[in-house]
């Protein structure tokens, strides 16, 4: 047998990660590795742990100290605070711009882009949800970004009969993504493929609706963080 540990274990087609195989451990069986020395110790080493095993923890076994390796530690700064939220090397995607721009003319349906740059060297998979999936178009709503490239999306938005208060939007708009498999095309991408329930890791980012009036060029101030919305799919 032999170990590997952190990016020796990505050497796999079968493995990914997303922190460069950070404390993966992998062990390799080879049936003809080691000279008969070599090989009487790993028996004493097996014997030795399955005689012992209730007593000592893993990173006690003989085996393991043979190797001589040991897994790098992540090393944080007194004081210094990450959340999953916080830490931008987390995130799936790059989202240009954080917010959805329109402008806003009266009658007249109004689109603006995103644009989703996967920063990953592997296949991610997205979904656009919103809290009012009835007066915007979303094209495309659901896809696969292969690595590092860029993935448009157009939003339109239906023709408005009166402006709103304050020229201020209540909808949101939530952006999923996961790690997808290296095979996934754009018709594999599925809702299971986000669904919490089912043990799946998924990225959310949620974006503001704000407007521009046609008339001016002033950009429109994104509208403070609310709570408590729902967010539906388009499919």
């Amino acid at each position: 047998w032999r170990l590997r540990i952190g990016a020796e274990a990505g050497q796999y087609p079968h493995f990914f990660s997303t922190n460069n195989y950070l404390g993966r451990q992998i062990w390799e069986f080879h049936a003809n590795a080691g000279s008969v020395e070599e090989l009487a110790k790993v028996e004493e080493a097996r014997r030795n742990f399955a005689n012992n095993r209730s007593s000592f923890k893993a990173s006690a076994e003989l085996l393991w100290l043979s190797k001589g390796k040991k897994i790098p530690r992540v090393r944080v700064e007194n004081a210094e605070k990450i959340t999953y939220e916080e830490d931008d090397n987390n995130e799936l995607l790059k989202i240009e711009p954080m917010y959805l721009q329109f402008p806003f003319e009266l009658k007249k349906q109004m689109s603006c882009s995103l644009y989703l740059t996967n920063k990953t060297d592997y296949n991610v998979a997205f979904k656009v949800k919103t809290t009012n999936w009835k007066n915007y178009c979303v094209r495309p709503n659901a896809g696969r970004i292969l690595p590092k490239s860029t993935c448009e999306i157009v939003v339109t938005m239906q023709a408005q009969e009166e402006a709103p208060s304050d020229m201020q939007s209540n909808d949101k708009f939530l952006i999923q993504s996961v790690i997808a498999s290296p095979g996934v095309t754009h018709k594999d991408v599925t809702r299971e493929m986000f669904s919490k329930e089912a043990g799946h890791l998924v990225h959310e980012n949620k974006l503001r609706v704000t407007y521009v009036c046609s008339t001016t060029t002033n950009i429109t101030s994104p509208p403070r963080t609310r709570r408590g919305f729902r967010f539906e799919c388009f499919w």
